[in-house]
């Protein structure tokens, strides 16, 4: 028999071996297994995620929201920021001591990727070849976890990208776009700056900005290069001010971001409810 061949052999029958002590060992069973972390979720305030195979995600949560802080600043995804907070949670199949010589064998010494939350730290290693199971390292334990969770780790960064404009708990004082630029005078009525003598319902506005405020794009891409050519400008109650540029493509509207580059795409349809206020009741 080849030389290798029988290598490979063996060390796949020390695997299984390694992988059915690990089910059966005594005092091991699940009710007794802990999980990957003892942190309570609402206690996480920070997670970075470090991949084999792409760029690192640091995530840190203020004010109550989740936000990307590299490689690009942007709001988290809420769904995104919850499966990765669930998997600090997972109940391991099996747990056992960490044996520092077996990390090559685990897929632990070269990590698919390493997630850390505040400053506890997972190793996501390979899987075990009797049912796939996947070799998790916290310190000095190992877990054996069902394989359910490894895409939300290794997905690109859109992935991670929350497709709103606008973060919660804001609200809009100004709007500018091609179409018109409305703001709110001292006493919260509103006028259209491009248009002053037209009288404007309150809640005519504020149904349109609310387009604004729960819009989200179909897709989110990353551009590598900035735009400077803005066009469309959002001010905030916080002092905050966004500021885009708006380009067709297709049957669709681009807003591209002058600070971060990320363009979100949205329907005609969807822009011009964002830009055309209803109908509004006669003075």
């Amino acid at each position: 028999m080849n030389k290798r061949i029988l290598i490979n052999s063996l060390l796949a029958l020390f695997v299984c071996a390694l992988a059915l002590v690990v089910w059966f060992k005594p005092g091991q069973q699940t009710d007794n297994i802990n999980r990957l972390t003892a942190l309570d979720p609402s206690s996480i305030n920070k997670i970075i995620i470090e991949r084999k195979s792409a760029g690192s995600i640091e995530l840190s949560r203020h004010d109550n929201q989740w936000h990307i802080t590299q490689p690009i600043p942007a709001l988290a995804l809420p769904g995104k920021i919850e499966r990765l907070l669930k998997i600090s949670q997972i109940k391991g199949l099996a747990e056992y001591p960490l044996d520092d010589s077996q990390l090559s064998n685990l897929g632990l010494k070269e990590p698919v990727a390493k997630i850390t939350y505040n400053n506890v730290q997972l190793l996501i290693g390979g899987t075990e070849p009797v049912q796939t199971r996947r070799y998790v390292a916290n310190a000095n334990k190992l877990f054996l976890v069902d394989d359910t969770f490894i895409h939300h780790l290794t997905a690109p960064v859109e992935a991670y990208i929350d497709t709103r404009l606008i973060a919660d708990n804001t609200q809009i004082i100004e709007l500018k776009t091609p179409e018109m630029h409305l703001l709110r005078n001292p006493d919260n009525t509103w006028k259209d700056a491009s248009q002053p003598s037209l009288s404007l319902s309150s809640d005519a506005v504020q149904t349109l900005l609310d387009e604004w405020r729960f819009a989200r794009a179909i897709r989110v891409k990353v551009n590598k290069k900035i735009s400077s050519n803005a066009n469309v400008f959002i001010s905030l109650n916080n002092g905050k001010i966004l500021s885009f540029e708006l380009f067709k493509e297709q049957q669709q509207r681009v807003l591209t971001s002058t600070k971060t580059a990320l363009s979100y795409y949205f329907s005609d349809d969807k822009y011009k409810k964002m830009t055309q206020l209803p109908d509004q009741p006669d003075a």
